[in-house]
């Protein structure tokens, strides 16, 4: 099982770093996630925030090798992490929505 957990690290580890940096994701950039790391920021994604121990056990990873990953995805600007407690808690890092601008001619295809 180990050997399986190590092979999908490096697996994801190598994606991921192919990856440019994102000023923050959308639906669409998490879909495109290899498996089974998009199901699992789906999963952040409904409630809201997951912690680093919830996220490697969700991957079937090692503690270390869910942190490495957590810190990659914060890097690439999928996540963002805060502090609670003693846990470390993982939220999807949402990009903010660009403001729709109409053509201004687009009153004149309008008249009639």
């Amino acid at each position: 099982m180990a050997g399986d957990s190590d092979q999908l690290f490096d697996k994801l580890c190598q994606q991921l770093s192919m990856r440019a940096k994102l000023p923050g994701v959308n639906q669409v950039d998490i879909l495109n996630l290899p498996s089974p790391l998009d199901s699992t920021l789906g999963k952040i994604t409904r409630q809201g925030s997951i912690t680093v121990s919830e996220f490697a056990y969700d991957l079937h990873l090692a503690q270390a090798q869910g942190k490495h990953l957590v810190k990659i995805l914060v890097d690439k600007g999928y996540l963002y992490t805060e502090s609670s407690g003693r846990q470390t808690i993982c939220k999807i890092h949402f990009a903010r929505k660009q403001k729709k601008r109409l053509p201004t001619d687009v009153w004149d295809a309008l008249d009639f």
